[in-house]
């Protein structure tokens, strides 16, 4: 028997459990996780200004949208327990433990490549310190001040003496929106990795129901067989499909609006990139 949720889902379980999205967990403590990354991600949101505040409204929303379809996604993962509580033959259950296996190792790359983003913001403001305080070199100061420049807004007041406040706030909601999507998407990969595999098993018993009917014996046995085996091939192709139509049918209007907020965010700081080029280039 294959226990989906604690072989396959596992690292995937993890990560969720880290921000409090996990749908079998619901104790008071979850709440307390779902409040603080809402009260970090939403006070970056307050604060920032037009561009900024619309790339992290992107990890606003794709936390709530998790949220907001926790039972769906439950449900989800029930449905697929129980498809594969009914797999008898070792091929197809062969078939969903590679998809299992394929869902860890991409969830563990992304997992590791965040990790690696993490540590570079964690050292960004280690480094800014090094050079600014301890080192006191001239050309790091100046590249210090551009950074400034370039990273924090205008609207902050005394940017630079609160530099080390605002980047270390700004680094954790980062960090913070980074393991949220790295958490959503590689569950959303891993749903769809093990929906391809029940779309592989409905393929490899419509092969097994063809196989019986090109048989040169062919007898009554051999077609209720053959009829059987198309039968359970239509029926898990059903199950997959109806599933998988579940899964994302909450997240259709957050990925619509993530989608915009995504053109609209690159635009604006593009648009932004270009006026300040132009601006120094008038005034030197």
């Amino acid at each position: 028997m294959i226990y989906i949720v604690t072989q396959h889902f596992s690292l995937n379980r993890v990560i969720l459990l880290l921000i409090g999205l996990w749908p079998y967990e619901c104790s008071k403590l979850v709440q307390l996780q779902i409040i603080l990354c809402f009260s970090i991600l939403i006070s970056s949101v307050v604060y920032q200004v037009v561009s900024f505040v619309l790339f992290f409204c992107m990890y606003v929303i794709e936390y709530n949208s998790f949220r907001v379809n926790r039972h769906t996604m439950k449900w989800s993962l029930e449905q697929l327990q129980r498809i594969c509580n009914e797999l008898k033959d070792e091929k197809e259950i062969d078939i969903m433990k590679k998809c299992g296996d394929y869902s860890r190792r991409y969830t563990t790359l992304i997992m590791w490549l965040n990790v690696c983003n993490i540590i570079a913001i964690i050292l960004f403001p280690l480094v800014l310190y090094i050079f600014d305080t301890v080192l006191r070199i001239n050309e790091y100061h100046l590249t210090i001040n551009r950074l400034i420049q370039m990273l924090i807004p205008k609207h902050f007041v005394g940017r630079e003496n609160y530099m080390y406040i605002i980047i270390l706030h700004s680094g954790s909601t980062i960090m913070i929106g980074g393991i949220i999507l790295v958490a959503t998407m590689t569950m959303c990969v891993a749903y769809i990795k093990h929906a391809c595999g029940m779309f592989r098993i409905a393929s490899y018993r419509i092969e097994k129901a063809v196989a019986v009917n090109t048989m040169k014996n062919v007898s009554l046995e051999n077609e209720i067989i053959m009829y059987r085996e198309i039968i359970h091939a239509v029926d898990i192709h059903r199950k997959a499909i109806k599933a998988t139509a579940l899964f994302f049918s909450g997240f259709q209007r957050s990925r619509f609006v993530l989608l915009i907020i995504g053109v609209l965010t690159l635009s604006l700081n593009l648009y932004g990139v270009s006026f300040s080029n132009v601006i120094r280039y008038i005034f030197g």
